[in-house]
């Protein structure tokens, strides 16, 4: 049975942005979203193009469906080319990277110190420590008015992110 003019449609638009990923600054999801695709379709549509024989690729350029063309090539696939297709679906640009890079480094220093909060001994603890040390106190004075301006504005940030996100999944569900 052939595939609808939509379907083949879907299909020209998956071997596009397969082959933008190919070049080297799209991601598999970046392209996705710019072709109006799914992730899973782009994924195959790379298979084709990187695996595939000729015939294959004429075949998918002509309508045929990705599922079962990258099926039947995933078949003949030996063990290392199965485990370069696990670690690769689609180059990471460098802004994609630098971004991940700082929102690692961000939560590296982030989560410790979030946690370390909820261990410290009571606040009357805590001045009775800091008033016993005048570096200690020095360094409270220094920086606890930036820091609980910060965390207020984290917890108004935060709390406003919960009630947008509870307002949209309420608004999705009616």
């Amino acid at each position: 049975m052939g595939q609808s003019k939509s379907q083949k449609m879907a299909i020209l638009r998956a071997i596009t942005a397969a082959e933008l990923t190919f070049k080297g600054n799209t991601t598999v999801d970046e392209a996705a979203k710019e072709f109006n695709i799914s992730r899973g379709s782009v994924r195959d549509a790379r298979l084709i193009l990187n695996y595939g024989s000729s015939a294959d690729i004429d075949a998918a350029k002509a309508g045929s469906g990705l599922v079962p063309l990258s099926k039947k090539i995933r078949k003949n696939l030996t063990p290392s080319q199965i485990e370069e297709l696990k670690r690769r679906s689609g180059t990471i640009t460098d802004k994609r990277r630098e971004n991940i890079q700082t929102n690692a480094a961000i939560w590296s220093k982030f989560r410790p110190m979030l946690s370390g909060l909820t261990q410290l001994p009571s606040p009357e603890d805590m001045v009775k420590l800091v008033a016993s040390n005048s570096s200690r106190e020095a360094t409270v004075n220094n920086h606890l008015n930036a820091a609980t301006k910060w965390l207020e504005e984290f917890n108004n940030a935060w709390t406003e992110f919960h009630r947008n996100k509870y307002d949209n999944n309420r608004n999705t569900n009616s």
